[in-house]
């Protein structure tokens, strides 16, 4: 019970604080696509911790490709605290993917 209770009490915490709405969902995304990975890592027999650094990792190979982009793109600049957010919320994925062990 008290593991279901983490998620919205994070959500809570994320949005209360005086953060940019850029980085709130830089931080979101980021979180989504580390939980899942690390989710589908675990499923796929790798252990807690191997789950949780590749979803860290494919989370932040996926944040600083797109900064990367912005980088070299006229309509975007890039920014070092977009990757700071992507690993927060790539931390806070993970390590609820492995706090949980969902199974599908």
């Amino acid at each position: 019970m008290k593991k279901i209770l983490l998620v919205p009490l994070l959500s809570v915490m994320l949005f209360s604080f005086n953060i940019p709405r850029d980085k709130q969902k830089h931080i979101g995304v980021s979180s989504l696509i580390s939980l899942t990975t690390s989710s589908i890592a675990e499923y796929r027999g790798a252990s807690k911790l191997d789950s949780w650094l590749v979803g860290v990792g494919a989370c932040l190979l996926i944040g600083i490709s797109k900064e990367f982009y912005d980088s070299k793109s006229l309509n975007h600049t890039e920014d070092i605290n977009d990757i700071y957010a992507d690993l927060g919320g790539a931390i806070i994925g993970s390590t609820i993917a492995i706090g949980f062990s969902w199974r599908f």
